[in-house]
């Protein structure tokens, strides 16, 4: 391709009313995030180092800047009319995973082997489906890469409930089957088990309907639901359970630690140092970068963070770059989400307004939940931090989603600045009524 036509694209792409400064956003998040995910790596293993890297810049970021591409040149509207195409693919992928784990756990209770060690040891030896950390949440694409159905649905049931959300007339039952949708949907990851993500559906997917003006006694009753969902998930686990206690811990108990164990509150159990090992090491890592960091590549401390590459990497970058930096970094989730707020209030209709909003709410919660949680602010939650963290599939998502932000901005029409008059005409209006008062 020559640079005629290389100018040719420009000008068909300038043409268009884009988000130019969301996209600058999204492109300095992803460079960074590659950039830290390098230094992140253990670079003295060569092979896996470029094995690793290759995988987050090929499937990740070049697959997902295609599909971005082909999103913003698509009306997003196209997105609604397959609708039932996209839940389909959301719930069957997810299915993939569910129905093989609830066989493995009736088959581990019936023998007494265990439902989780079953679920692990047939996830082993199927093949096709890769568990880490006792968690089976991907599956294998011919031993190169591993897809993981559950960021897919983020976006999916997010398009499908907008397209609900854009129909003219909407009434209580044209909520059952978007409704339904999201039942199967978060039952079939929570079972994975990942209820982080199902949290940030819900959350994004309600954002979607204030967004759109859904009656607030019908967003009161659906939240009403999720949380009682997301209560009976976490009170039914016991690693859930002592994340939040872990948590609460670190805010009402001393700080003493005797024998291993920080809380000896009677009304809390006791919580060791390994379970705040994660939040601990990244505190002493921001706190070893001080103001300006130690300098990219210098992270003396990586080695020892847990999961580093994936929801501890704000401890490289917090070291590496400093306070000014970092602050920097996470500002531009800020302004991402603004300007994904300017998009929805633009959009020429209900389905765009949700759909804009939705994606900005999800960002923006995912990357603060992620920041929160390893510093302890938050109860912690291993989801990765977006456009940063390790994850080829949650790389893919983000990335396209921008793609639909940028064509739902290319029939919004976002002022660049108040026009004169207007502001004088709002002056005028003010006086008018001081006088009149």
């Amino acid at each position: 391709m020559n640079g005629k036509s290389y100018r040719n694209i420009f000008k068909r792409f300038s043409k268009n009313n884009y988000d130019w400064k969301l996209l600058l956003v999204v492109a300095i998040l992803v460079l960074g995030g590659l950039a830290f995910f390098a230094s992140s790596l253990d670079s003295s293993v060569s092979s896996g180092f470029l094995r690793n890297f290759l995988k987050q810049f090929l499937f990740g970021v070049w697959l997902g800047s295609v599909i971005a591409y082909i999103l913003a040149r698509t009306d997003y509207h196209q997105l609604f009319k397959y609708r039932r195409w996209i839940i389909f693919a959301t719930l069957s992928s997810l299915l993939i995973i569910f129905f093989p784990m609830l066989m493995a756990a009736g088959w581990g209770v019936i023998n007494g082997a265990g439902a989780r060690a079953t679920q692990i040891a047939w996830a082993d030896s199927l093949g096709f489906l890769y568990q880490a950390n006792s968690a089976v949440r991907w599956i294998s694409v011919f031993g190169i890469t591993n897809l993981q159905p559950s960021e897919f649905a983020k976006i999916g049931l997010l398009i499908y409930f907008a397209s609900f959300l854009n129909q003219k007339k909407f009434n209580w039952l044209d909520y059952k089957k978007p409704l339904w949708a999201f039942i199967l949907v978060s039952i079939s990851i929570v079972f994975q088990p990942d209820l982080g993500s199902v949290i940030v559906i819900s959350l994004s997917i309600l954002a979607a309907m204030f967004v759109a003006k859904v009656p607030l006694k019908v967003i009161s009753i659906i939240m009403g639901i999720m949380i009682l969902f997301g209560s009976v998930a976490i009170v039914s686990t016991p690693y859930r359970m002592k994340r939040i206690e872990t948590w609460v811990a670190e805010k009402v108990c001393d700080s003493g630690k005797k024998d291993g164990v920080l809380c000896s509150n009677v009304s809390i159990r006791s919580v060791n140092k390994d379970d705040t090992l994660q939040v601990n090491k990244i505190k002493a890592a921001i706190s070893n970068g001080g103001i300006w960091g130690v300098g990219y590549g210098n992270s003396d401390m990586k080695k020892n963070i847990p999961e580093v590459t994936t929801d501890g990497i704000i401890g490289v970058v917090g070291e590496e770059m400093g306070y000014v930096i970092t602050a920097f970094f996470l500002f531009l989730y800020v302004y991402f989400f603004w300007r994904a707020m300017q998009i929805a209030k633009y959009a020429p209709d209900k389905g765009g307004k949700a759909l804009a909003a939705g994606i900005g709410f999800w960002i923006v919660f995912q990357a603060f939940w992620n920041v929160g949680g390893m510093i302890g602010t938050l109860p912690m939650k291993g989801i990765p931090l977006p456009f940063v963290s390790e994850g080829g599939s949650a790389m893919l998502v983000n990335i396209a989603a921008v793609g639909i932000l940028m064509n739902i901005s290319s029939k919004a029409e976002i002022p660049k600045k108040l026009p004169k008059q207007k502001k004088s005409a709002i002056k005028t209006k003010v006086n008018r009524r001081k006088i009149h008062y």
